[in-house]
């Protein structure tokens, strides 16, 4: 493993924290995630008390109206009824005739009006702001990616913008960082200097495809990967309730469980551990639906936008028969949406118990797929 050098990007301002490295940054000071706690979070902590805890005591589910929703379609007690069949509990939103109609929390003890972590599934949004800047001219999903980190990685020209997407870039890190970063460092650094050249053309599902992606972002747009998202995508439609970690409070999240147990603090800090420069959002289902409508529409007909082979994981949506699908999870979290292709009907769950295996979110996926039918 070569030592790369350190590069002078407006990504350096990039904060990749997911829910677990939150969670971390917090409870573990001498991780790497605490530096990044911090510079950017520093919130005044939260009385244990006040956050809901899943009892041991059976409740019979019960189902809460979101007061933001607008008023539920005739077909949403079909859709309760599939969702407690399936033992669902989490919130779920769905679109029909193109508008959000239906937004509830469902399940035992679930709390109404919390973010839920979307996971792998924010690679859809990267994928977006990357095919943005392609219909820009700015881009272009052959542009070789040595052209952004020639002094850091030893790319050939056959490793480009399309192979970072479709994670066939050959470029791995398998290591996990156990210490704190030395102060002005980043994970797009950090990254970098613990990064491996392979042979491309080969699928391989590794983080470090994405981080690369922001930081490309960074550099083509001239502001940080956030700044560029929230200018871009989330202010222009008001979706003022997907944010990313660092400025969400713990009052706003759905507490995270694994098997209803409420996680701990060293669960959450292996989680960030395993999700290295994603899963830096959260959201509410109505608006992490309308978003995903919104990218469709401008996108889902753009090669480089969706998953070219559902086989080959990269978090983003996938082309199905009857529209576009994907799932995502990790510990305590777990997410799943399915929409048409015109953007007219869909629907997201979003669950805030998960055991983090891909099993568990494509479970969520089927349920996704049966509600899809019922919606429709």
């Amino acid at each position: 493993m070569s030592t790369a050098k350190k590069i002078g990007l407006t990504a350096g301002a990039i904060v990749i924290l997911g829910v677990g490295g939150y969670a971390l940054a917090k409870y573990d000071t001498g991780s790497y995630a605490h530096v990044l706690y911090e510079k950017t979070v520093k919130k005044s902590s939260k009385d244990d008390t006040q956050v809901h805890r899943i009892t041991d005591k059976p409740v019979k589910p019960t189902v809460k109206v979101d007061n933001k929703a607008e008023s539920p379609k005739s077909n949403s007690s079909g859709i309760e009824k599939t969702l407690q069949e399936q033992n669902f509990t989490g919130a779920y939103a769905v679109i029909k005739n193109g508008q959000v109609s239906d937004s509830k929390t469902i399940g035992k003890g679930i709390e109404n009006g919390k973010l839920y972590q979307v996971a792998d599934l924010e690679n859809t949004l990267t994928a977006a702001a990357i095919m943005k800047l392609v219909d820009s001219g700015k881009l272009s999903l052959s542009t070789p990616v040595s052209k952004f980190y020639n002094e850091s990685l030893e790319l050939n020209k056959n490793v480009t913008i399309k192979s970072l997407l479709n994670m066939t870039s050959g470029i791995t890190n398998n290591d996990v960082p156990n210490n704190q970063l030395q102060p002005g460092d980043n994970i797009l650094q950090w990254n970098l200097n613990h990064a491996n050249a392979g042979t491309s053309g080969t699928y391989n599902y590794q983080e470090i495809n994405y981080v690369l992606l922001e930081g490309i972002i960074s550099q083509v747009s001239g502001t940080s990967y956030q700044n560029y998202i929230n200018n871009n995508f989330l202010k222009p439609n008001n979706l003022n309730n997907i944010k990313f970690v660092s400025k969400v409070s713990d009052s706003e999240l759905a507490t995270p469980f694994n098997g209803n147990q409420k996680m701990t603090g060293g669960e959450l800090a292996k989680t960030m551990n395993s999700q290295m420069g994603m899963n830096q959002i959260m959201a509410s289902p109505s608006d992490y639906l309308k978003l995903t409508q919104i990218l469709i529409k401008a996108y889902g007909d753009k090669q480089g936008f969706t998953a070219a082979n559902a086989q080959n994981m990269t978090g983003q949506l996938e082309s199905s028969a009857d529209g576009f699908e994907g799932s995502a999870g990790i510990q305590g979290y777990k997410v799943a949406i399915k929409i048409s292709k015109d953007g007219n009907s869909g629907i997201i769950l979003m669950s805030n118990n998960s055991n983090g295996q891909t099993s568990d979110s494509n479970s969520l996926l089927e349920t996704v797929r049966k509600v899809y039918k019922v919606n429709d």
